[in-house]
């Protein structure tokens, strides 16, 4: 062999190799089709999804797949990355959901690979795959494709695995189903939102509804898409603060309407400003009661008739819109199946109940395989909206980018599946996600893009369904027979029953306080309203799975007794040596406002005493103390046990009240003075009338 040909055949096996490896990179040269499943060696490495573009392609169309591999402590040594086609079918939901949940490399066909370079440790690799529709293997007019990122070493083996999907469409031959997108807006779980420091209460403010916050994030993702928000007024509507620094009133501080105008309390300003944002991203909003109760906690807790007026004042402070309220019920476990459930709403919210109640589609009877449509009534006519509770999952999850591209390709397998079952008839659904939904703000904008993008996805407004529910015929498949699903669960209810009747208890007597609260009349409703806003949180679902509730409930209810505590009579012994005269009693404010138009009330327990004054009005400057004069006879000697109690304008019984002892320890009187003269004369009589009798027989002695 010639030295010239020695030189070619390098020449020419590198030209091989250097062609392999760039078909190899675009997919063309593919791997074996009959790669075997094998199980993903235990590894750090892991796959994070990019995105999958387009996320739904016709044949024609090229699948770009962009993706990072993040390499573990130990780094990545060289390999290489496959696209797998999975030998798998994809008709039923069940299926795509076995799918999304499995983490083994599967058999299939490789589509495309890309050669894998070493990383160091904690390092990653960008990676982009790319592959023609018409490889993935669809034959059918719409069709899910199983797809599995593996990532190998140089042996071969997997090292980790990533399934996702691409939906493939071909032609219509379906029904579009109508899906809706309920959003929730809600309170994060932190007690710095209500409290007495102004400064501590706006920078948590500023955290849960201002620029760069989580809501603020998420209102502004749903810009421009059709999304209907559930909406806890609380976090919109602040109770405004006198506090300026948690030890004086705020100058100025004025209560604001809905829309926080003319409001000089910088946390009203703020929400003001988010409500409007949130109007302007979309003004479809239903609105729960005020602070989000949890309702599940609630009814199973018998309240009674104290607390479905609670629950109903709660429901009035509803958010409104300029065309209509939309009181809406969405219990945490989202069933109507609980006991004492049906009734609450029934009793809880203005008759006939709430304008719509929202629940988990899981807990309603249907046929096995089929999804449940949206829009319903119950047997007792309550309207209702079945949210799909495994996408709302799947939503929840959108926390970061590549849980969100996961997300997004996840809901289109599902659409697709809900489609395949009933494929000509047209049908309605809603997502919701879990109260605190806090996603990947552009993670969530492209996939509301490329769901509602779908050609079998419709996308609907809130009214819609909303008028669909209410015309829908009675149904007990909200209350009755099997559940089509398995709900998940709900984390526990922080609200216990000893901690709703300490509410109960203490709500009316922050009511009755309030009248009496200081000369400014307006200030001093504002300062009750924060006493009472303090109970109304401490019923929201929000708490659920908090550490920080207890504490909050402990200190709420330590500042509401304080409250209602702070205006007493003070108790004591009184000596009363007089037939009628004034006893003097003294009332002590120990709250920051004065105190008007409370009356001391003085009620003896026998009849040794009777009260001739009546009850006056008084006034107690904050802090300080006043003694009141009341006028009483007393009409026999004795111990005499009184109470002492302070009541409002309207007759409640305001603060604590006292046991007073009165030692009664009248004078005789004049008729008295006038009894023993009578006798005394009688006495002096008797006696002169002796010593004549003994005079005269003294005399008749001494003449005989």
């Amino acid at each position: 062999m010639s030295a010239g040909r020695r030189r070619r055949r390098p020449l020419l096996a590198g030209l091989l190799l250097a062609s392999a490896t760039l078909l190899t990179s675009v997919g063309v040269l593919a791997a074996p089709s009959g790669m075997p499943a094998a199980a993903a060696e235990t590894s750090d490495v892991h796959v994070e999804l990019g995105t999958v573009d387009p996320a739904v392609p016709t044949p024609g169309q090229t699948v770009t797949v962009s993706l990072r591999v993040v390499a573990g402590a130990s780094g990545l040594a060289a390999g290489r990355v496959d696209l797998v086609r999975a030998d798998q079918s994809l008709i039923s939901r069940s299926d795509v959901a076995r799918w999304a949940d499995g983490t083994t490399a599967p058999s299939g066909k490789v589509v495309a690979s890309f050669p894998l370079p070493a990383a160091a440790p904690n390092g990653t690799v960008p990676v982009r795959l790319t592959v023609p529709a018409s490889q993935l293997g669809a034959t059918r007019a719409f069709q899910t494709v199983p797809l599995a990122v593996v990532v190998r070493d140089v042996a071969g083996q997997p090292v980790s695995s990533l399934h996702t999907f691409v939906p493939v469409f071909t032609r219509k031959e379906f029904e579009p189903v109508t899906l809706t997108w309920l959003l929730p807006v809600t309170a994060p779980a932190d007690p710095d939102l209500f409290s007495d420091k102004a400064r501590v209460r706006q920078a948590a403010w500023e955290s849960a509804i201002g620029p760069g916050s989580p809501l603020d994030a998420l209102v502004a993702a749903a810009q421009g898409h059709q999304v209907t928000w559930v909406l806890d007024p609380a976090i919109v509507r602040p109770v405004p603060t006198l506090l300026a620094d948690g030890t004086g009133p705020a100058p100025g501080a004025t209560t604001p309407p809905q829309d926080g105008a003319d409001s000089t309390d910088p946390v009203v300003v703020l929400a003001a400003g988010f409500a409007a944002r949130l109007a302007a991203a979309s003004p479809a909003i239903w609105s729960l009661p005020y602070a989000d109760p949890d309702l599940a906690a609630l009814g199973a807790s018998g309240g009674g008739a104290g607390l479905s007026a609670y629950l109903k004042s709660l429901v009035g402070r509803s958010w409104a819109t300029p065309q209509r309220t939309v009181t809406t019920a969405w219990p945490v476990d989202g069933t109507l199946r609980a006991a004492g459930r049906v009734g609450l709403l029934s009793t809880g919210y203005p008759s006939p109940g709430p304008d719509v109640t929202l629940v988990a589609a899981s807990t309603l009877a249907g046929r096995s395989g089929y999804t449940v449509t949206a829009p319903g009534r119950s047997g007792t006519g309550l309207v209702t909206v079945a949210y799909d509770d495994t996408l709302g999952a799947v939503l929840s999850g959108a926390t970061t980018s590549e849980r969100a591209a996961l997300a997004t390709q996840r809901i289109l397998a599902e659409t697709l599946a809900i489609v395949d079952e009933q494929a000509g008839t047209a049908r309605s659904f809603a997502i919701l996600p879990a109260r605190g939904f806090a996603p990947d703000p552009q993670g969530l904008n492209r996939l509301l893009t490329a769901v509602s993008s779908a050609p079998w996805v419709t996308v609907g407004s809130g009214d819609a369904l909303l008028a669909a529910a209410t015309a829908a015929p009675k149904s007990t498949a909200a209350t009755a027979g099997a559940p089509s699903g398995s709900p998940g669960v709900a984390p526990a209810a922080a609200l216990t029953t000893s901690s709703l009747a300490a509410v109960l208890r203490s709500a009316p007597d922050v009511d009755r306080l309030a009248p009496v609260l200081g000369a400014d009349k307006a200030a001093a409703t504002e300062l009750a309203a924060r006493w009472h806003d303090r109970l109304d949180q401490a019923l929201s679902a929000r708490w659920r799975g908090s550490s920080a509730y207890a504490a909050y409930l402990t200190a709420t209810l330590a500042t509401v007794t304080t409250v209602t505590t702070g205006v007493r009579v003070l108790p004591g012994t009184l000596n009363f040596l007089a037939e009628q005269g004034a006893v003097q009693i003294v009332v002590v404010n120990d709250l920051d406002a004065e105190i008007r138009g409370l009356s001391l009330v003085l009620q003896p327990q026998n009849a040794r005493v009777v009260v001739l004054d009546a009850p006056v009005p008084l006034t107690v400057g904050a802090h300080s103390k006043a003694t009141v004069r009341v006028e009483v006879r007393a009409l026999a000697a004795g111990p005499v046990p009184m109470t002492a109690s302070l009541r409002a304008p309207d007759g409640s019984t305001v603060g604590t009240s006292a046991e007073i002892l009165l030692r009664a320890n009248p004078p005789a009187g004049w008729w008295g003075w006038a009894f023993a003269g009578l006798n005394g004369v009688l006495f002096v009589v008797g006696l002169v009338r002796s010593l004549r009798r003994k005079r005269s027989g003294v005399a008749a002695g001494a003449a005989g």
